[in-house]
C-alpha cells in the first residue's frame, strides 16, 4: 500500500470518527464554573427513566482540576419537577470502587417523564454555592416514560396506575354517598311509616276508649 494512499484511509478514518463524536451525545452533565471550583451535575444513571431508582449526580473539582474529596454535608440539593419541589436532600461521597475521586449523589427515583432541574444550595469550603441545573438535550438527560423500553408487553407506568387508583377511589366516594343517601331516605320513610303507625294505634285505642265510656254513661 502506497504510503498516499494510507494517508488517504488514516484522513478517512478520522473523519469518520469525528462524524460519530458529533453525532453521539456529550457526556450527559453539566459543566459549570463557579468561583474556584469546576463542577459537574447530572443523572447518576443515563439515559434516565421514570420508576428507577437514581441519583442527583455531583462532580467537585478545584480551580486546577483536582478532585475535593471533604465536601462534608454543607451543601443540598433540592429536585424540582414543575411547581413540585423535593426535600432538601444530602449528598454522599461516592466509594472509590463506584465512582470518581470528588464525585458525590444524593438518591431520588423520578416518577414522571419530563424536566427536571437540580437547586444546589449551601457551602463548598466556605464558599456560597446557589446554582440550578436543568436538563435538557445540551445538559443532562430528561427522564422518559419506562414504558418506551418495555416488550413484548407495555404495563403501565406506577403513576398510570396510581391515577386509575384515584379515579376509581373516586367513583367510590360517589357510588358510597348516593348509597347513604338512599339509606337515609329508607331509614326516614320507616321511621315516617312507623310513627304513623303509632299514631294510628293511638287513634284506635282512644276510639275504643271513646266507645267504652258512652257505653256505660248510656
Amino acid at each position: 500500500m502506497s504510503k498516499f494512499r494510507a494517508l488517504l484511509l488514516a484522513a478517512g478514518g478520522a473523519m469518520a470518527l469525528a462524524s460519530l463524536a458529533m453525532a453521539s451525545p456529550a457526556f450527559a452533565h453539566e459543566p459549570r464554573t463557579v468561583g474556584a471550583f469546576h463542577v459537574e451535575v447530572g443523572w447518576k444513571v443515563e439515559p434516565t427513566y421514570t420508576d428507577v431508582p437514581n441519583a442527583v449526580d455531583f462532580f467537585l473539582n478545584d480551580a486546577n482540576d483536582k478532585p475535593i474529596t471533604d465536601l462534608g454535608d454543607t451543601l443540598k440539593v433540592q429536585v424540582v419537577f414543575g411547581d413540585q419541589k423535593s426535600d432538601m436532600l444530602s449528598f454522599e461521597a461516592v466509594s472509590a470502587d463506584e465512582g470518581s475521586p470528588g464525585e458525590y449523589t444524593a438518591s431520588v427515583t423520578p416518577t414522571r417523564a419530563g424536566v427536571y432541574t437540580f437547586h444546589l444550595v449551601g457551602t463548598i469550603h466556605g464558599q456560597p454555592f446557589d446554582q440550578s441545573f436543568t436538563s435538557s438535550d445540551k445538559t443532562f438527560d430528561s427522564p422518559k416514560d419506562l414504558a418506551e423500553t418495555e416488550f413484548p408487553a407495555k404495563d403501565p407506568s406506577n403513576a398510570a396506575l396510581g391515577s386509575k387508583l384515584d379515579r376509581t377511589a373516586t367513583r367510590l366516594d360517589a357510588v358510597k354517598t348516593t348509597a347513604d343517601k338512599a339509606t337515609k331516605k329508607a331509614e326516614d320513610g320507616s321511621t315516617l311509616a312507623i310513627v304513623g303507625i303509632a299514631v294510628g294505634g293511638l287513634g284506635l285505642i282512644l276510639a275504643v276508649v271513646a266507645m267504652a265510656r258512652g257505653r256505660r254513661t248510656s
